[in-house]
């Protein structure tokens, strides 16, 4: 729900020109058709692992610490390159690579839209096509985690109004969580983000290992 008012403008913008190249045969709108098939491409490798190790990958949930510094390493050592390449000229091959790379994603503890970063960033494809496709692709992830997982739902009548409460305020925090990460990648700072993880991958170890 955050991504979709976050992205409600730019999510109009590519549906429209999905329409316009489909039905129109419009080529202006080639790079928004570029959008459409690289999340659809990059989602399916994603996709095939998730429904395959499901249950394997949620095992590791106890490792979540540990994995957080790992992600945390891998957004401060991974660094943009000649990252000049545009939307319209990814290929079927670097699509998949995308994919491939978000698949470490589903991982307990490794930032989703780090992995999907990173492979970004291994296809030197540019920061806001980045940071755009990046969040959109967590449309396709999330809904299909819903749906895996749906059956673990046990929803207590008793507490509905702290569901409600805890509800809005993810929304909330998920909205501003992504401005402040289109912020600092926008600004050339995504170590920030590096660091975050690392730190709290590093209390989050030492308070297991406390317990």
């Amino acid at each position: 729900i955050a991504l979709f008012f976050y992205y409600f403008d730019f999510i109009k913008k590519v549906c429209k020109g999905v329409f316009n190249y489909l039905i129109r045969n419009d080529k202006r709108y080639y790079k928004e058709w570029n959008y459409f098939t690289t999340l659809v491409i990059a989602s399916i490798p994603v996709c095939l692992i998730g429904v395959i190790l499901n249950n394997h990958l949620n095992s590791l949930s106890k490792y979540i610490g540990i994995m957080l510094i790992i992600n945390g390493g891998i957004l401060l050592f991974s660094k943009w390159k000649n990252a000049n390449k545009e939307m319209e000229d990814l290929t079927f091959k670097d699509k998949i690579k995308i994919g491939i790379c978000e698949c470490f994603g589903l991982i307990p503890g490794i930032s989703r839209s780090g992995s999907s970063l990173l492979g970004c960033k291994l296809i030197k494809l540019n920061k806001e096509d980045s940071f755009n496709l990046t969040f959109l692709l967590l449309f396709p992830l999330v809904l299909g985690s819903l749906v895996l997982n749906i059956g673990d739902f046990n929803l207590n009548k008793v507490l509905i109004i702290p569901y409600i409460i805890a509800f809005l305020i993810t929304i909330m925090t998920t909205y501003l969580s992504v401005f402040l990460l289109h912020r600092c990648i926008s600004k050339g700072k995504e170590k920030i983000f590096g660091w975050y993880c690392v730190l709290i991958g590093a209390i989050y170890s030492i308070i297991l290992l406390v317990i």
